[in-house]
């Protein structure tokens, strides 16, 4: 993984990624796309003071037609990092949906962040009619061209940190600069029911 989102050199990594993939999986701009803004968000909003490990797996599934990616940190996490900058939300699975909803920690201004994860789910799922899986601490988001799921962990032995795992289908996004304009409605809506 790159150690800094600044140094030159850490952006060689992202190529020789791509250089082992076959970028029939979406295409090299998508790849590009999720790889950058995935390992950007870790060096972004995944550290704390402690060391944060992060790591990028990826198979493909050659007699489906799958490429897998996921990568996952160790961090402070997607609610972690709500509570640092004193963001409201309901529960796990609430800060989920305001983090692929261009709400960023870092700015207002919706041109400027909080678009990248947005823009990824755009590209996997309407693009490439794959799937994204995102866990982070207790919260969980499925999303697949059927349809999307959020779901508390109920595990005393949270998850620490945050994983996402993309499926692509062996084909190349061809509306990319339709998909990645900027976020106008919520299509993931996340409902908390209570238990009483």
């Amino acid at each position: 993984m790159p150690e800094s989102k600044y140094n030159q050199q850490d952006l060689s990594f992202i190529d020789l990624i791509i250089e082992k993939l076959d970028s029939h999986y979406g295409g090299e701009f998508v790849l590009r796309h999720i790889l950058s803004e995935l390992t950007y968000n870790i060096h972004e909003h995944a550290f704390d003071n402690e060391k944060t490990d992060a790591s990028l797996s990826f198979k493909i599934f050659d007699n489906e037609g799958i490429l897998e990616l996921a990568i996952m940190d160790n961090g402070i996490s997607i609610p972690g990092r709500f509570d640092k900058a004193n963001v409201d939300y309901i529960d796990d699975c609430n800060a989920i949906e305001k983090a692929i909803n261009n709400f960023s920690t870092v700015s207002d201004n919706p041109y400027e962040r909080g678009n990248g994860l947005w823009t990824t789910i755009r590209l996997v799922i309407e693009g490439n009619v794959g799937e994204i899986l995102i866990i982070s601490r207790k919260g969980l988001l499925h999303i697949s061209r059927g349809g999307y799921k959020y779901e508390l962990l109920d595990n005393e032995e949270y998850f620490k940190g945050t994983l996402i795992s993309i499926r692509l289908n062996k084909f190349e996004v061809q509306n990319i600069y339709d998909l990645i304009e900027l976020h106008k409605t919520n299509f993931y809506e996340y409902e908390v029911i209570n238990d009483y």
